[in-house]
């Protein structure tokens, strides 16, 4: 939990509502593939969500306002499909993007990962036009390690956060 938001782990009820976001195009131009996400794709992120909580004890975290509890986005850490290590990773609807809740919330869950499940280094990407991310992660602490391309062959920049950094 932080001042403004209620973190909790996503839920197999969260589907419809995760849908809702991971469908929206403009939401999605800066995650994964850069392309929404379809109903089996979005299935697929929430089982793997639930498995992560399930067997690591992180993983994608359901971001809601504290008091009316409506659904901001997700936010968590997981195996990066193209970094070989933990890594942060966010999204919100697109009402509540300039508003500070995604430093918030990942503020909250890397403090998690390092001092209740002592991860030593967090990794995160960035499409080099998301300005947004460029920016919550430097206020984070992260440090830009390389420029290249992900897995899907996008530019992408590559950051770290170690345990001592943060």
């Amino acid at each position: 939990m932080t001042e403004r938001l209620h973190l909790r782990p996503l839920e197999q009820a969260d589907e419809t509502t995760l849908q809702a976001l991971t469908s929206d195009p403009e939401v999605m131009r800066f995650v994964g593939d850069n392309h929404p996400m379809s109903l089996a794709q979005t299935h697929a992120f929430l089982n793997q969500a639930l498995a992560d909580h399930a067997t690591k004890g992180y993983g994608a975290m359901a971001i809601l306002r504290r008091g009316s509890l409506e659904w901001i986005g997700y936010c968590g850490l997981w195996w990066g499909e193209d970094t070989d290590a933990i890594e942060l990773n966010y999204a919100l609807h697109k009402k509540y993007w300039g508003r500070g809740y995604a430093l918030e919330a990942a503020r909250a869950v890397l403090e998690r990962g390092f001092f209740h499940h002592h991860l030593e280094r967090v990794q995160a990407t960035a499409d080099p036009h998301n300005r947004a991310s460029f920016k919550v992660l430097e206020v984070l602490g992260f440090i830009r390690t390389r420029m290249g391309t992900d897995v899907h062959g996008l530019p992408t920049a590559y950051f770290t956060l170690e345990r001592n950094q943060s």
